[in-house]
């Protein structure tokens, strides 16, 4: 299993470098990373919540793993223009909605007070009262540091559509 995880990983590095370059093709980029993620690591299923300044939509959720529609459609019902409120929902909520599913991780981003924030859940199998394995901690580690570098407001202005680009201040 450690060879596939070392195979898989440039897949998800490449996808999530692809989609600060071409953003035409962000969201479908994304989505193939959180997918080939699964390959990576053992998870259930792992979630973004990842901000869109359009004011009709603020919020953009992409999911792989299990009960994917399912799943897809209880996660935006409960967005709020709050990360914050989000996120107490959640915590609140996945406890006790999908008993079949691994507890969740939950991990925000926001890599500086000026980039717009996101969430990344990831639904890692693990034995009870266990920590992640070293790999896959460090997996994690290094999708999240990704994931925070397309929220940075340098590659929002230079590789995100007009409708997507935070305010400028």
């Amino acid at each position: 299993m450690k060879e596939k995880r070392h195979i898989a990983w440039p897949s998800v590095e490449d996808s999530l470098k692809t989609a600060a370059l071409l953003p035409q093709q962000r969201g479908e980029m994304i989505a193939y990373a959180l997918q080939e993620l699964l390959t990576s690591i053992p998870a259930a299923g792992t979630a973004l919540i990842w901000p869109c300044q359009d004011r009709k939509v603020p919020w953009k959720v992409y999911y792989a793993g299990m009960r994917r529609d399912t799943m897809r459609h209880w996660l935006s019902a409960r967005l709020d223009p709050s990360l914050d409120v989000i996120t107490g929902v959640l915590q609140h909520d996945l406890a006790s909605s999908f008993s079949d599913m691994p507890l969740p991780l939950l991990v925000r981003l926001q890599p500086s007070h000026v980039s717009p924030p996101g969430l990344w859940i990831v639904w890692a199998v693990r034995p009870p009262a266990s920590p992640l394995p070293d790999s896959v901690s460090e997996c994690i580690e290094r999708v999240r540091r990704t994931l925070e570098a397309l929220l940075e407001p340098k590659t929002w202005r230079t590789a995100t559509p007009r409708h997507c680009r935070p305010s400028s201040a």
